[in-house]
């Protein structure tokens, strides 16, 4: 168990580029734990995990939060993930190739976390990326979008809904 005062401590601390990323790898997981004995703490290290998996100069820092967030994700409220998808889908928007590249894998993840209407409003503005002037974007649009086929392959009628906005 962390303390209160260590869990903004570690807030910071994994934002900084002079901390060592297989400390940040630790604090990540103290993190997640008291996210999960505290769940109203949940959302804030979701949005954490969320700009680590962004802007973290590491990659084993950025893939490990992509999987934690993932986990995080489980605790929070619809509108919650809603609003984690949405900042993600902004950083895909941006066609920064250092932070959009390494996000749809986990991106694809959290839109299937989403009720129907969410995740279709989600793939709606994937569709707009991959409609948009820009390759950048359009790439890393269809890479989510391909994460979402990849989880939703037993359901009824997204997979042909996700494939329709590829075609």
């Amino acid at each position: 168990q962390i303390r209160p005062e260590e869990v903004s401590d570690f807030y910071l601390s994994n934002l900084k580029n002079a901390v060592h990323w297989t400390v940040k790898l630790v604090q990540i997981d103290l993190l997640c734990d008291h996210a999960i004995s505290h769940p109203a703490s949940a959302f804030h290290t979701a949005m954490h995990l969320s700009n680590l998996l962004s802007v973290s100069e590491h990659r084993p820092v950025r893939q490990y939060a992509g999987l934690r967030l993932l986990e995080v994700c489980g605790l929070l409220t619809v509108s919650q993930i809603n609003e984690i998808t949405i900042d993600l889908l902004r950083e895909l928007e941006s066609g920064q190739d250092q932070i959009s590249r390494f996000i749809p894998p986990y991106l694809g993840q959290i839109i299937c976390m989403l009720p129907e209407k969410e995740l279709l409003e989600a793939v709606e503005l994937l569709e707009n990326l991959l409609q948009g002037d820009s390759v950048r974007p359009a790439r890393t649009a269809l890479f989510t979008l391909g994460e979402i086929l990849n989880a939703t392959v037993g359901h009824p009628t997204l997979p042909r809904r996700v494939l329709g906005a590829v075609m």
